[in-house]
């Protein structure tokens, strides 16, 4: 409650909750992050228990005028990043795909 509180105040004094990553904001900033991690838990499952999220909780947050995706984010997802420089699809990231050994010949 003191950190929605923190949030709401920083707003109030700067128009945005764009919490620069300073020691001065550390707890609002790690505050913040934690929402944005929660909120994904709860778009992915919300009855789930991974998160602490409630549809109450998100209202409040998007009332009080926070951002769920972030600048750096938004302009990735503004950019067409879903295929390479020549056309081709993007792969899906996680561990390179092996390639089969080359097989010998028998004779």
């Amino acid at each position: 409650e003191s950190m929605y509180a923190a949030a709401l105040e920083y707003r109030a004094a700067h128009g945005n909750l764009d919490v620069p990553d300073l020691e001065e904001h550390a707890e609002l900033v790690k505050w913040i992050k934690y929402q944005r991690t929660q909120y994904r838990y709860y778009l992915e499952d919300p009855m789930g228990g991974r998160h602490s999220q409630t549809e109450e909780k998100v209202n409040r947050l998007k009332e009080a005028g926070f951002e769920w995706i972030v600048g750096d984010k938004k302009r990735w997802l503004a950019e067409d990043n879903t295929s390479n420089r020549d056309g081709t699809p993007k792969r899906k990231r996680g561990r390179p795909r092996k390639s089969a050994p080359a097989r010998m010949k028998t004779e």
